[in-house]
């Protein structure tokens, strides 16, 4: 090379290559993604001289612009739409001041540099591209404020940001793993609101990471996020930004509460995890599982979602109103459709209904009013009523081949048409302001599946299924259409099924083998306190020892515990004991959460699942006050009244503890029986708390065994 063309002789060298910036400065001025960055050897002014800053503009991976007035021959200079350029393309923000970036000089002019990606030289990137959750036991317990405490359950994952790099300790061989996270607590909170926190199947917290696994398959971006000292909570920010008197310092920011994000993940080295999930910085999001199978949409506040699930059924949930409207036709077709209800409205020009069969049960009034009102039978009409008046203001007709008046027998009074029956259903409430809980049996509804706020409790409906198919089939099935032999129409009433549908088929089920408890069980049952309703207290003991064995005979009696996490010699669930105070509120019917202390209140000193084994009296009190609830509602549903005998209270209550008094209710007017999950039914608990009744010699003779007779004699 000619010494005249050395460039490094020039007294203005050109300056090829790709270089480190460090952000000093971001150029608000011009709001285009240009930098001032400081480059070693640059300059000789220090880091800090905005002297050695070198200003460098935005490389976008994709950006362009439309001719504009550059296609006119004499460009215009209107500033209209027409006459103007428009842009489009790709841009990032700029990431925050002290990144480095990674620079390049075309043609080796310092003057015209660009910036074109991003160096974090550190080792934690488990945030990106979301912000990736990782196990309980991988988050740091400092991290941990007192309040969120009770949200965490073992075995799950939670939001974190980065561990500490200045903590040298954390660096190990296995520091990817090894090293303890901090929880994030924005996210988290967010989490709480929404009632997702416990969500591990994508809908509130996901582990898409690149640091989840030894190579990542998770690809995807994430924003900054509004900084945690928001320049927007100033109340005086606008009138600073118009004076120009605003300390530059105010607008770094120290820390982020995390952005929106869109994650793509391939899934974990296991294969689990596949799915596509785009999340606002607030928390909406439309989340695709192609793990689980399902796609699940949902607002910020958890108080409206959709979720299209694998099996084909549409869930729609929403706190408020849900609004339809179309110029043209709507049009539904289903297998059945169930409403339920307060009022039920509908102003129509014309109604038509065509079906198999009608029923209309009302516990009010009914009254049907029109210009002209007809009532055609094509085999009879009947009017049955304890009174019958019939009125007109102009003449009334009667016609017919016979006109009988009081020369056929009497009908029957008029029966009540058997109700539809009502399941007992899970509902979500809101824990003070912060938080949710589910509550078994605070929602009934003629509906099998209600969505509620999240956390909305999924699994198999199967059996449901199946008991809301003899449900309807036991309605239609309900209206007699037969005739006498002289072609008359069969009254109704003579056709009328028992409303005790479930108690009268008991009588044909025999009791589990084995299930039945021995005498010994009896003897040994503790006596409650006091009695209970009309239970007197050896009634109210024969009916906790045959439960008590029935729940865990085998199984270690006080300090038993299923696959399922129920407790105790009478095998509480998480939602029982909430109610009793021992658990609380919002812990899952798991054994992990059950088995947690932190989970427990501390209610009688038992906090932790082995003080409420180690625990008989604090069981057998917790059995009588369980028992007392479900004696209540029992009452209520008017199952239980004054003169019911003891046997049947002993079935129901039986029944009562494995599903419920809503359960029960629909049992006993339905009879479609219930089963648990480990296929046991309602009904054969009804026979076997009916059963313990019949034991009362065994604890009679037991009592008068431990009577101390005193014999007083005299001498002579």
């Amino acid at each position: 090379m000619p010494e005249w063309a050395d460039q490094s002789k020039s007294l203005f060298p050109n300056t090829p290559g790709i270089f480190k910036g460090e952000i000093k400065k971001i150029d608000g001025a011009t709001r285009s993604g240009r930098l001032y960055v400081y480059i070693e050897g640059f300059s000789t002014s220090t880091s800090n001289d905005p002297g050695g800053w070198t200003l460098v503009d935005y490389a976008s991976p994709f950006a362009g612009k439309t001719l504009g007035p550059q296609v006119n021959a004499a460009p215009n200079k209107q500033n209209d739409f027409n006459n103007t350029r428009q842009t489009y393309g790709f841009f990032m923000t700029p990431p925050d001041i002290g990144n480095i970036v990674l620079c390049c000089f075309p043609d080796g002019d310092r003057t015209r540099g660009f910036w074109f990606a991003c160096v974090n030289p550190n080792l934690g990137k488990g945030m990106v591209p979301s912000i990736g959750a990782v196990p309980l036991d991988r988050i740091d317990p400092v991290s941990v404020p007192a309040n969120l405490a009770q949200f965490l359950l073992p075995g799950n994952s939670y939001p974190v940001g980065e561990f500490n790099e200045n903590d040298i300790n954390v660096f190990s061989s296995n520091w990817a793993t090894d090293t303890l996270r901090p929880l994030h607590i924005p996210q988290f909170t967010q989490l709480i609101r929404q009632g997702l926190q416990d969500d591990q199947q994508g809908r509130g917290p996901v582990t898409s990471s690149v640091q989840r696994d030894p190579v990542s398959s998770v690809f995807g971006f994430s924003t900054p996020g509004r900084a945690t000292n928001d320049p927007a909570n100033d109340p005086d920010l606008q009138t600073k930004i118009n004076t120009g008197e605003f300390n530059p310092a105010d607008f770094v920011a120290r820390n982020r509460v995390g952005g929106h994000s869109l994650t793509m993940d391939d899934g974990d080295i296991t294969g689990k995890s596949n799915l596509v999930k785009l999340k606002s910085a607030a928390g909406h999001q439309i989340f695709m599982n192609d793990t689980d199978g399902f796609m699940y949409i949902a607002n910020a506040a958890g108080t409206a979602w959709v979720e299209l699930t694998k099996e084909g059924d549409i869930l729609v949930f929403g706190q408020r109103d849900f609004s339809l409207r179309t110029y043209g036709n709507i049009m539904m077709q289903s297998k059945n459709v169930s409403i339920n209800t307060g009022t039920f409205n509908v102003k129509a020009g014309a109604v038509r209904l065509e079906t198999q069969a009608t029923i209309i049960n009302s516990e009010g009034p009914v009254q049907i009013q029109g210009l002209t009102t007809s009532i055609q039978g094509r085999t009879g009409v009947n009017v049955i009523g304890a009174q019958v008046k019939m009125s007109s203001v102009g003449p009334i007709s009667l016609v017919g081949s016979t006109i009988r008046l009081n020369s056929d027998a009497p009908s029957l009074p008029p029966q009540p048409l058997v109700a539809l029956p009502q399941y007992s259903l899970t509902e979500t409430l809101p824990v003070g302001d912060f938080g949710w809980t589910v509550k078994e049996g605070q929602l009934t509804s003629i509906n099998y599946r209600v969505p509620t706020h999240e956390p909305y409790l999924r699994g198999n409906i199967a059996a449901v299924i199946a008991q809301q198919a003899q449900i309807i089939s036991s309605l239609t099935n309900g209206i007699n259409t037969e005739q006498d032999i002289a072609g008359n129409p069969i009254s109704p009433a003579t056709n009328t099924t028992s409303l005790n549908r479930g108690i009268d088929a008991s009588a044909n089920v025999p009791i589990t083998p084995g299930k039945s408890a021995p005498p010994s069980t009896f003897i040994s049952q503790p006596t409650p306190a006091k009695p209970l309703g009309n239970l007197s207290q050896d009634e109210l003991r024969a009916y906790f020892a045959q439960t008590g064995f029935t729940e865990s005979a085998g199984s270690g009696g006080y300090s038993a515990e299923n696959t399922l996490g129920y407790q105790g010699k009478y095998q509480f669930g998480s939602a029982a004991l909430v109610d009793l105070g021992y658990v609380k509120p919002g812990t899952p019917q798991t054994p992990e959460a059950l088995n947690n202390p932190n989970n427990w209140t501390g209610k009688n000193g038992i906090s932790s699942a082995a003080a409420f084994h180690a625990s008989p009296s604090v069981q057998e009190d917790a059995m009588y006050n369980y028992t007392k609830q479900n004696y209540a509602t029992l009452q209520r549903q008017k199952l239980i009244t004054d003169t019911t005998d003891n046997s049947t209270i002993a079935g129901l209550l039986s029944a009562s503890h494995l599903a419920g008094p809503g359960n029960v209710k629909n049992w006993v007017n339905s009879g479609t029986d219930f089963s648990d999950d480990y296929g046991t039914t309602l009904t054969s608990y009804y026979n076997q708390g009916k059963y313990s009744q019949t034991q009362m010699p065994v604890i009679q003779a037991s009592n008068e065994s431990k009577t101390v007779v005193t014999v007083t004699t005299t001498a002579g």
